[in-house]
């Protein structure tokens, strides 16, 4: 190897030293920057891991945030109706109640028979139930649109009490006593 040096001219020693220099310190700084970063893009990593789990964990409130505002629309659009007068009013309150039982009896396509009505007067609030019961006679469909109506009426009438009188002896065929009540304000 000594021999092989010794032939080389003085320049072309130059050359071979200044070549083998940079390549140990371009070695020197490959090593060391690889050894640096190597480290800084396991945080980097760690770093942008974490992003995302916070990222998918707001994605979650957030929907869950729009779930919840969603369902206080409906309640605020419950109270607003609520607060047009779910109760009957004044003297035409018990008029009022006759004739949206009429319009119930009417829209479920239904006949009833023995419709008696009694009112009583709670102590507070000026606040009177009105409630009329009535025999029916009908299918089941029948008694699940009279069902329906009364879901989707505005003013507070509901079904008290429902009393199976025989549901077998007819197929496809129910006679039922029905209950139902609304509530009127002075």
């Amino acid at each position: 190897m000594r021999e092989l040096i010794d032939r080389l001219t003085p320049r072309e020693r130059t050359v071979l030293s200044a070549l083998l220099g940079a390549s140990i310190l371009f070695a020197a700084v490959f090593i060391y920057v690889f050894l640096q970063e190597r480290p800084a893009a396991r945080r980097w990593t760690a770093r942008l891991d974490e992003a995302r789990r916070t990222d998918l964990a707001l994605s979650r409130q957030w929907k869950s945030a729009e779930e919840e505002w969603k369902q206080w629309k409906g309640a605020e659009v419950d109270l607003a109706e609520l607060e047009a007068g779910p109760l009957y009013k004044g003297e035409a309150g018990y008029r009022d109640f006759r004739l949206d039982l009429q319009a119930l009896f009417d829209q479920a396509g239904i006949t009833v028979d023995d419709l008696s009505f009694s009112y009583a007067e709670f102590a507070k609030d000026g606040v009177r139930r009105m409630s009329a019961s009535f025999a029916f006679s009908g299918t089941y469909a029948a008694l699940k649109a009279l069902l329906d109506w009364v879901e989707k009426r505005p003013r507070l009438l509901c079904v008290e009490k429902v009393d199976f009188l025989d549901i077998g002896s007819r197929p496809g065929f129910l006679e039922l006593r029905v209950t139902m009540a609304g509530y009127h304000e002075d």
